[in-house]
């Protein structure tokens, strides 16, 4: 729901504030009815093909030199594409225990923070504004605070790197334009 100020574990109880989070939710609910699954739960992911995420978005416009708006009161912990599935070979590979684990990046950052360290990078000229959630006129509540610890993972031997090298290896990937 947005009120924790330290990053969700996979042990806090969920409170989704949409019908987008219950049916995330959902799913978390439906899969241990399979004797043997895991749970990756991911946030703002990233990378891949296209601009199909807010961070492929963004550095489209930096690139083209178009002002970007970012929400400095929302924190996230994002996941790269190619660390999920760097995550998912090595379940593959040598299982964990069955069940739940958090698959994003180390530490955490609002939005205005990630877009203006993605245009540090990509030495793009355009604005970056920092911008609240409730100016924006969102029509679904989004949570304020949705940094989740990826502890669980790390404790099992697969450390996930830090948001900004996530960001950097985005940027070296896209060529930096």
């Amino acid at each position: 729901d947005g009120k924790a100020t330290r990053p969700y574990t996979e042990k806090d109880l969920p409170n989704p504030l949409s019908f987008y989070g219950a049916s995330k939710l959902l799913g978390d609910v439906l899969a241990p009815r399979a004797a043997k699954h895991w749970i990756l739960r991911l946030e703002s992911v990233f990378g891949g093909d296209g601009p199909t995420s807010s961070i492929g978005k963004m550095a489209d416009m930096l690139a083209k030199g178009e002002p970007v708006k970012a929400f400095y009161d929302r924190t996230v912990t994002p996941s790269y594409v190619e660390d999920v599935s760097r995550v998912v070979q090595r379940l593959l590979e040598k299982p964990l225990p069955w069940g739940l684990y958090h698959c994003v990046a180390s530490g955490m950052a609002t939005w205005h923070e990630l877009a203006m360290e993605l245009a540090r990078m990509m030495g793009a000229k355009a604005t970056v504004s920092a911008v609240s959630m409730e100016k924006t006129g969102l029509k679904a509540p989004r949570p304020r605070y949705c940094a989740l610890s990826n502890n669980r993972l790390a404790d099992a031997g697969i450390e996930l790197p830090d948001w900004r090298s996530t960001l950097y290896r985005f940027v070296e990937a896209r060529g930096k334009t």
